[in-house]
C-alpha cells in the first residue's frame, strides 16, 4: 500500500498543478460581450459568463448610442446570477455626454475607467462599473443589462471582463 501512495501523491500534484495554471491563464486575459438591442419594447440583454472563483476581475458596462443621441447620463440595471441561482443586482448611472466625455479624456489620457470609440452611425462609451471582483462559486454565471427609459437612444449594451491575476 506504500508503494503505490508516491504514484498517487505525483498524480495529484500534477492535477494541482494543471488547475493552478489553467484556473486563471486560460490564454486569454479579456473578453467582451454586446448585443443591439431587439426593436421590440423592453431594453435588455443577457450573457453567459464563465468565471473561476480562484480569479480576480475587472468588470465594465458598454453603451452604444446612436450618432445623434444627446443624453446626460445611461442607467444601466444589471443582475448576476450565480450558477447555483442566487441573485445580485444593482442600478448604476454613468455619465454619456459624448462630447463632454471625449474632451475629458483628452484633457485627462491616464484615466482607464472610461473609454470611447465611434463610427458614422453610432458612438460607444464603456465606463468601469468593478475591480476585484472575486465571484463566490465558479461556472457560469448569468449577467442581465437593460437600460430603462432611453427610448432608442441607447442601441445596445455589454460588457467587458478583465482577469486581474
Amino acid at each position: 500500500m506504500t508503494a503505490a501512495r508516491p504514484g498517487l501523491i505525483r498524480l495529484m500534484s500534477a492535477a494541482l498543478a494543471c488547475a493552478a495554471a489553467v484556473s486563471c491563464s486560460s490564454g486569454h486575459d479579456s473578453w467582451t460581450w454586446f448585443r443591439t438591442f431587439p426593436c421590440r419594447d423592453g431594453q435588455e440583454v443577457s450573457f453567459d459568463v464563465e468565471l473561476s472563483d480562484s480569479c480576480a476581475y475587472s468588470i465594465d458596462l458598454i453603451s452604444r448610442l446612436g450618432k445623434n443621441a444627446r443624453i446626460d447620463s445611461v442607467t444601466f440595471c444589471i443582475t448576476f446570477v450565480s450558477p447555483s441561482g442566487l441573485k445580485a443586482g444593482e442600478t448604476v448611472t454613468y455619465p454619456s455626454d459624448y462630447p463632454m466625455l471625449r474632451q475629458y479624456l483628452k484633457a485627462h489620457p491616464e484615466d482607464r475607467r472610461i473609454s470611447t470609440a465611434a463610427t458614422a452611425d453610432y458612438r460607444d462609451i464603456s465606463w468601469r462599473y468593478r475591480d476585484n471582483v472575486r465571484p463566490a462559486e465558479s461556472g457560469t454565471w448569468t449577467v442581465s443589462i437593460s437600460i430603462p427609459d432611453r427610448g432608442r437612444a441607447v442601441m445596445g449594451a455589454g460588457l467587458t471582463i478583465n482577469t486581474m491575476n
